[in-house]
């Protein structure tokens, strides 16, 4: 009964932080005042990242840092200097920054972007925090062959949900606006044609509900 109470207390704690913090009033106020504004601000304690006050998942890093913090915490925790990480579906690069922060130097970063704007956004953010030299940047989908697919587009700041597989039409307000073609390739194949890659430590996928099948068995790594 205590752990009830305690889990409950702690969510009621965190929607009102979430809400009422100084931060979470100062985000409502860009986005109603400004929808389209970018803003560079903090990721965890040592990074920096551009977002904007339309995307989805920016009010969670404005107001808390990082978005899916948990998820985080398990990455920053897991990833020790001289690792390989893959990042599948690195979106503007969370992700990616944090897991190039961790294994430095020594260690590899492997990311994976389909998306034309989100790898533009990716990229930037790379740059902004000095870990270019770190990090290999692919601008491909992942599947389970080689070739050319169909990404979803959808408006501006619901990228997160861009999809070579099926689509959602509809999610609340948020619709497919388009298509772009990409190209496509199994992790498998990456491995045997880059350099370099003896082994993965740590993957992280979030591709769409595809992340059990469209990239391939890793058989080599």
């Amino acid at each position: 009964m205590l752990s009830i109470l305690y889990r409950g207390c702690r969510h009621v704690v965190r929607r009102a932080r979430d809400s009422l913090s100084p931060r979470a009033i100062t985000w409502r106020y860009m986005k109603r005042r400004y929808p389209d504004k970018a803003i560079i601000t903090k990721l965890g304690r040592e990074l920096k990242a551009r977002i904007y006050t339309h995307d989805v998942i920016g009010k969670d890093i404005y107001v808390n840092g990082m978005f899916e913090k948990a998820e985080c915490r398990f990455v920053i925790q897991f990833l020790k200097p001289g690792m390989v990480f893959f990042d599948a579906g690195a979106n503007f690069g969370q992700y990616t920054l944090l897991a190039a922060h961790r294994v430095g130097s020594a260690g590899q970063v492997h990311s994976f972007e389909p998306s034309s704007r989100m790898f533009a956004e990716l990229k930037y953010n790379v740059e902004l925090n000095g870990l270019a030299a770190l990090c290999r940047l692919n601008k491909v989908a992942l599947s389970n062959n080689e070739g050319i697919a169909r990404l979803s587009i959808y408006e501006p700041g619901a990228e997160v949900y861009g999809s070579i597989g099926h689509h959602r039409r509809e999610e609340g307000k948020i619709s497919v606006i388009g298509y772009e073609q990409v190209k496509t390739i199994r992790l498998d194949d990456y491995c045997s044609k880059t350099s370099g890659v003896n082994r993965i430590d740590l993957i992280k996928m979030d591709i769409e509900g595809a992340e059990l099948w469209r990239s391939g068995v890793l058989r080599r790594c």
